[in-house]
């Protein structure tokens, strides 16, 4: 004899599904027996939508590494879901308060590992930058002509024997 939920059709699973969905596994094995003549109990309700929601979520795991890309793609797939949930679970009328909690705990830690991931990059930059040997570039000294003419012509005095023709290509005679 084959098992009861082999036997059904896949109108009959997804109505047995959004069932569940709505309504407790009670009520939902109620809802079969009046509505869809389906004998199941709660716990093969149970069962059937576990299975259900195991093969979304692996669905879903395999659309958001096949549309993920850079280091971080998954853990920001995974915030933008739980805060998604979160949102769902908020906007319910009798929302859990403990489901709550754990959801903006997780998303909190999420955010404060990326923050963490934030402050050692900047920390390893800031090292890097500290190791660094600071060195200023060498300044083009002049030769000791060219500094002996100047200082003269800045106290003023005549330029040295044989520099005059400089002294006139640099404007300081004329």
């Amino acid at each position: 004899m084959k098992p009861l939920l082999a036997t059904l059709t896949p109108e009959q699973i997804d109505s047995l599904i959004t069932a569940c969905q709505d309504r407790s596994y009670q009520e939902a094995a109620k809802f079969a027996r009046e509505t869809l003549n389906i004998q199941i109990s709660p716990a093969s309700l149970c069962r059937l939508y576990t299975r259900h929601r195991i093969a979304e979520d692996q669905q879903a795991r395999e659309e958001y590494t096949n549309g993920a890309s850079g280091p971080n793609a998954i853990l920001d797939l995974a915030e933008s879901q739980l805060q998604l949930r979160l949102l769902e679970l908020s906007s319910r009328p009798n929302p859990g308060a403990s489901d709550l909690r754990a959801l903006f705990h997780i998303v909190t830690r999420i955010q404060a590992l990326r923050l963490s991931e934030r402050r050692v990059v900047l920390a390893e930059k800031r090292e890097a930058r500290m190791a660094a040997p600071k060195v200023d570039p060498p300044k083009k000294s002049l030769p000791q002509r060219e500094v002996t003419r100047r200082v003269r012509h800045l106290l003023g005095k005549e330029p040295l024997p044989g520099d005059e023709e400089w002294a006139r290509e640099n404007g300081y005679l004329t």
